[in-house]
């Protein structure tokens, strides 16, 4: 007895993760990413934690270059973008290195031995501008990821 299956080749080729899955997962990946990259550069003014730009102007995203991604980075390779995250412990800055900053930032060079002795004393405080800002838009990433179901079912349905 013989059982023959009509449609199967055209089933399997609907199933492939590069014609099925992969795009739509791409697509939610780098839609998620860009928002989360601009959401981030807004943060990072919206604590102050710009100086120079050069900061916010780093922050980047990248997606998986997988056929169907399974993750996406927002973030900065600048050095000290950890410090500016979770804050530094106490320290010692050089006043040399602090008056530059302190000029940028319209503070008097009168102030600047103070903050020399507030961060020897108790170190920089935590700005969290990549925390908060997955933590504030979590909800919108959400529906971005939602949309995928409806696109590949889109897609098998084709």
């Amino acid at each position: 007895m013989d059982i023959e299956c009509n449609g199967l080749d055209e089933l399997v080729k609907k199933l492939r993760p590069d014609t099925l899955i992969g795009p739509p997962v791409r697509k939610a990946m780098q839609d998620a990413s860009i928002l989360m990259e601009g959401e981030a550069k807004k943060e990072i003014k919206r604590v102050g934690a710009v100086d120079t730009g050069r900061f916010m102007g780093s922050v980047t995203h990248s997606v998986a270059p997988d056929v169907v991604p399974l993750w996406a980075r927002v973030g900065t390779s600048v050095e000290y973008a950890p410090d500016i995250e979770y804050g530094q412990n106490p320290h010692t800055v050089p006043l040399a290195e602090l008056k530059p900053w302190a000029r940028r930032k319209g503070i008097s060079e009168n102030r600047v031995g103070a903050i020399q002795q507030s961060i020897r004393e108790v170190g920089t405080k935590p700005r969290y501008p990549f925390r908060n800002t997955f933590r504030k838009n979590i909800d919108d990433v959400k529906q971005i990821f939602k949309k995928v179901l409806d696109d590949i079912e889109n897609r098998f349905g084709k």
